[in-house]
């Protein structure tokens, strides 16, 4: 009971927190594996943020805090790129290390692909073509450890557009145990590249062992396009695949070796499939617009209004007033169509129904009376 009484509490107090008395904490957002997250705000102005909290064990845990911390310092130097999330703040704060970002609307990638939904082409291009750039970016600046998780590659599904949290040491860096390559070089990067993009598509990773050979894995991967994107054409499934081999091949020297080559490739891609995504584009929108129309005669029929023909198009204004209630919606939650009421003197009004029906009756009730008698 005090335990939760003392939650409650927290919770009650929680919108009230101000960090270093700049970041205001406004509401929870999520949990991840190892830390809390909260929506907040900038006290000076109304910029959003996403305030992330690590777990009392994490920071805790041996050298965990240092080696997040030396990603976050190497992520920051290249806070001026558009696909890098700002980074306001991160520090200990009341014994807990904080990491203070802008809010970013989005799915991560590894999120989007646990849905299991079949991805738009337009987003995987345009996926593929934003993390080439940035890793292009962290390698011209220096950076060693260009270690991506899909975790912490943000998409918003809406504008297609792509942040990177922060990057991550590789186990290499970490181990003790001395390797050969504790560098990541333009080729594993090419390597990464190669493997995201057979994710995107096929929601798996490509090799089930180190020595597996990308010719063999590419048939499966050129199933899976001509049967999900059946708009793509017989050169465009084929460059793809192509794309996958050269950048995943276990032989360097096949190997993709600069990100300018990755990043073309993509780009013409990107202009090819162009008039396929507009088509795309276009069939969805009518697909919803005809849903409409449906739901509008559905709607109609159910309410007895079967005035309109079904091959009359539905207008602009009475589509809109299936999405959103009008002015005339009254407080029982009777729909109106359109902005005139059903008048009770109407022709479909049941009190003239009746009048009339009442007035033939006694009509034909008259002339049966006069040819009897």
């Amino acid at each position: 009971m005090r335990q939760s009484a003392r939650r409650e509490a927290g919770r009650k107090a929680l919108p009230n927190t101000v960090l270093k008395g700049a970041y205001k904490i406004l509401a929870p957002y999520r949990e991840t594996t190892n830390s809390f997250l909260f929506k907040g705000r900038l006290l000076e102005k109304p910029q959003e943020l996403i305030i992330k909290i690590v777990k009392e064990r994490y920071v805790k845990k041996a050298n965990f805090i240092d080696q997040y911390t030396k990603v976050l310092e190497a992520t920051s130097h290249l806070a001026g790129h558009p696909n890098i999330l700002k980074m306001h703040d991160f520090d200990y704060i009341a014994q807990r290390f904080c990491v203070v970002t802008d809010y970013f609307e989005s799915l991560s990638v590894e999120e989007m692909l646990s849905k299991g939904q079949t991805l738009p082409l337009a987003l995987i291009l345009k996926t593929l073509e934003q993390t080439a750039q940035v890793l292009g970016l962290a390698h011209r600046e220096g950076l060693q450890h260009r270690h991506l998780k899909l975790d912490n590659i943000l998409i918003s599904p809406e504008s297609h557009e792509l942040r990177i949290t922060h990057f991550s040491l590789p186990r290499s860096a970490t181990s003790t145990v001395p390797l050969r390559n504790k560098v990541f070089s333009v080729s594993s990067d090419i390597l990464t590249l190669g493997i995201l993009l057979y994710r995107l598509f096929c929601f798996e990773y490509p090799f089930a062992h180190r020595n597996e050979l990308p010719e063999l894995v590419s048939d499966k991967l050129e199933t899976k396009l001509k049967t999900t994107y059946r708009e793509l054409s017989p050169e465009d499934i084929q460059a793809i695949c192509s794309l996958f081999i050269h950048s995943t091949t276990r032989d360097v020297n096949r190997r993709l070796g600069r990100y300018e080559e990755f990043i073309d490739e993509i780009q013409r891609l990107c202009l090819s499939c162009k008039p396929l995504v507009e088509k795309k584009k276009k069939q969805d929108a009518e697909e919803k617009r005809n849903s409409l129309e449906t739901a509008f005669d559905t709607v109609a029929a159910l309410r007895g209004d079967l005035r309109r023909p079904s091959a009359l198009p539905v207008s602009e204004a009475e589509r809109s007033s299936l999405t959103a209630p009008g002015e005339d919606e009254n407080e029982g939650g009777e729909l109106v169509w359109g902005r005139e009421g059903d008048s009770l003197f109407s022709l479909e009004s049941p009190i003239v129904t009746f009048v009339l029906i009442a007035l033939i009756g006694s009509l034909l009730v008259g002339f049966v009376y006069k040819l009897i008698f």
